[in-house]
């Protein structure tokens, strides 16, 4: 990290005449650095009632909260694998996650990581920096640091256990305002767990170490207000009837981890890091509007990071340094597979997706039956950097890079059978919605590339510092196409690659502190710096622009299903008895919106020339 560090040291004495007894005090406050950091250790880590990642963590540093997409945890109540934080009104994509220095990103939504990170007992430490974030990331958010642990020269081992069902947790829902208003049954854990080994030790003394560590973490919780329904995967229901048992969400996690050292020799020290993970949260996306079988399998079925990381002190005041880190990841909101989250395992081919609308007086709209689509996902990067230090007592310098490529790509999709949903106002079918399906967008990051040099001068209680950063940023669309689909038998379409972003910058970074009584208790610190907005492979400065996105993917059509007279088979048999490929009305259904376009480019719309083929 980038915290200042008093090591002390016993000098032996030799032919002397006299002792002389030298005494002194570490700093109680950082009195140099002006980055606001907090180092988490094992101890600290262990002995917190949660599920020991840097998040459920690092939400205890005083000014920092969560982010987007993570849920609040309370003693292990969830597997967070999509998780962030924020400090000082910050933003969910400035963040970075880091091991051993380098970006261990995804890419996804600017940048700011998700999915994959080294477990606790895999884990020296975790070094967050909160605020005042140094010229060597570009960005400003909170950036975490994973240390991996490192065997020694003796075997030793860490075990790590905890778990906890229903009974074990109190409520105050009986007699509350919530209970008063309606609600039928709170949201409380079912059960949760963890198992955490850890084991390493000498491969060759002195010379080759290895920390081998693995992990299952698992949450069950129920779901407010909602229960499974007992039409689940029958084809002539349309209603949904609960069942009388409350749904709840199922989350468990797998990491596999090992972590190698070799002292090759005195001067120059490698380290390798493995990590393989998996993800389900089964069923996910179920709320007291979504019925368990309208909802997804939260899917990371791969995450891998492989990290080769190199330090040499090349004397006692110049350090190079140098790592790498390749990650791959398949992820998604995906159909039901599992079965772990309940009586629901998987919907049945043909089942048809419902949005049932009531009114006001008997209810919220409720989604049923089936999830109107899916998306399967898959994540390819690497990351590296290298850098230069020269230290002395009152006088630090660094310069170096850092540069990545990335690779994204999402396919949504639906049941092939069944390309399109039903919506219901109070029981009574209203409305077709249509969607092209299958259909794979892609983004590439050609260059996440920077620069930077940092230097930090210290006399007397006054410490200066000062860096300067360049940083530039290219990506684009690769080939892509989208062939003939179910409700879009004409469409037929490819896109050559295509030039997006080619964004160069220069950012400065000034700071001082001064120790105000000269004791090590008390800084004042100052801090000027620029930072970049976090990009990745999703966003807004990408996602509109990509030409598969520009295509209407997505339309309705009203559908009476009233429309036939009484005692013709076709009436209220909630089926659109219609031809679905005219665009007109026909049948039961009304003329398609956007029929013209559906599956061209969006009417209305204006991109740069440039970027249309």
């Amino acid at each position: 990290g980038t915290a200042v560090t008093t090591i002390n040291a016993d000098m032996s004495l030799g032919a002397v005449e006299e002792t002389i007894t030298v005494t002194g005090e570490t700093p109680l406050v950082n009195v140099q650095s002006t980055t606001r950091q907090a180092v988490m250790d094992q101890e600290i880590v262990s002995a917190i009632p949660s599920s020991r990642t840097p998040f459920t963590v690092g939400v205890l540093i005083p000014g920092v909260s969560r982010g987007a997409f993570m849920s609040q945890d309370v003693g292990g109540s969830t597997v967070q694998t999509v998780a962030s934080l924020e400090a000082n009104g910050g933003r969910t994509a400035d963040q970075r996650m880091m091991v051993n220095g380098v970006a261990l990103s995804s890419m996804i939504a600017g940048g700011w990581g998700r999915g994959a990170g080294p477990n606790a007992t895999g884990t020296q430490e975790f070094a967050i920096d909160v605020s005042a974030v140094d010229a060597q990331a570009a960005t400003g958010g909170v950036r975490v640091n994973f240390i991996p642990r490192t065997g020694g020269n003796r075997y030793s081992g860490t075990i790590f256990g905890s778990f906890a069902v229903k009974e074990f947790a109190s409520d105050n829902y009986t007699g509350s305002d919530v209970q008063a208003q309606g609600l039928t049954t709170p949201p409380t854990i079912k059960a949760n767990g963890d198992f955490n080994p850890g084991f390493g030790g000498p491969i060759k003394r002195d010379k080759l170490w290895f920390f081998l560590s693995g992990r299952y973490l698992y949450a069950e919780n129920y779901v407010a207000g909602m229960f499974y329904n007992q039409n689940v995967n029958n084809p002539n229901r349309f209603d949904y009837v609960s069942s009388g048992e409350q749904a709840f969400i199922h989350q468990d996690q797998q990491i596999f981890q090992v972590n190698t050292t070799w002292q090759a020799t005195a001067r120059n020290r490698f380290g390798v890091t493995f990590d393989q993970e998996s993800f389900c949260g089964c069923t996910a996306g179920v709320s007291a509007t979504t019925a368990p079988e309208a909802g997804n399998d939260s899917r990371f079925p791969l995450q891998r990071f492989i990290t080769a990381d190199w330090t040499s002190p090349m004397t006692n005041r110049l350090l190079l340094e140098a790592s790498a880190i390749h990650r791959v990841e398949r992820w998604g909101a995906m159909h039901l597979q599992t079965g772990k989250g309940g009586n629901v395992d998987h919907i049945e081919p043909g089942i048809t997706s419902v949005v049932d609308n009531p009114s006001a007086a008997t209810g919220a709209m409720l989604t049923y039956r089936s999830a109107p689509s899916f998306n399967n996902s898959w994540n390819w990067n690497i990351h590296y950097r290298a850098a230069v230090s020269y230290i002395t007592g009152s006088h630090q310098f660094k310069f170096g890079f850092n540069n990545a490529y990335g690779h994204h790509e999402n396919t949504t999709y639906t049941d092939p059978t069944t390309p399109y949903s039903f919506s219901f106002a109070n029981g009574v079918p209203t409305q077709l919605t249509y969607r092209i399906t299958p259909r794979t967008v892609a983004v590439n990051v050609d260059r996440d590339l920077g620069f930077f040099a940092q230097d930090r001068w210290s006399v007397g209680r006054l410490t200066l510092s000062g860096g300067i950063r360049f940083d530039q940023f290219k990506n684009s669309f690769p080939p892509q196409s989208i062939a003939p689909t179910a409700l879009a038998p004409n469409l037929n379409v490819r896109y050559d690659t295509i030039q997006n972003l080619n964004w160069k910058d220069v950012t400065p970074k000034l700071g001082a502190t001064y120790d105000l009584f000269g004791t090590g208790r008390t800084a004042l610190k100052v801090t000027l710096n620029k930072y970049l907005a976090g990009l990745g492979t999703t966003g807004s400065l990408w996602d509109p622009p990509n030409p598969i996105n520009r295509l209407v993917t997505q339309t309705t059509r009203p559908w009476n299903d009233s429309f036939y007279p009484a005692g013709d088979p076709r009436r209220q048999n909630f089926k659109p008895d219609c031809d679905l490929l005219n665009y007109q009305p026909n049948g039961e259904c009304g003329v398609l919106q956007n029929a013209a376009v559906f599956g061209t480019v969006t009417p209305g719309t204006t991109y740069d020339p440039d970027l249309l083929v």
